[in-house]
């Protein structure tokens, strides 16, 4: 399984991503601050990256970076590292 970190900056103002983030929460993705989830996937980076953007406008911005060491103050989630 991979670790990623999802990252976005939605740009469109007054745009609904409630699309975006239910397909986040499908893949098990768990948000760990207002613009950034963790999801651990079998996709690769590059097929995440594919898949999410369905789900957000052109002029937005989107960013998946493996990762496998971390550390973290205050998120909006109880994670433990592993």
């Amino acid at each position: 399984m991979n670790r990623y970190l999802v990252s976005y900056d939605l740009v469109k103002p007054g745009a609904n991503y409630d699309d975006l983030y239910a397909a986040l929460r499908a893949l098990g993705g768990q948000r760990v601050l207002l613009s950034q989830w963790l999801i651990i996937t079998r996709m690769n980076a590059a097929q995440l990256r594919d898949h999410l953007m369905r789900y957000i406008d052109t002029n937005d911005r989107l960013l998946v970076n493996d990762f496998s060491e971390w550390a973290a103050y205050n998120p909006m989630l109880n994670l433990k590292a592993a």
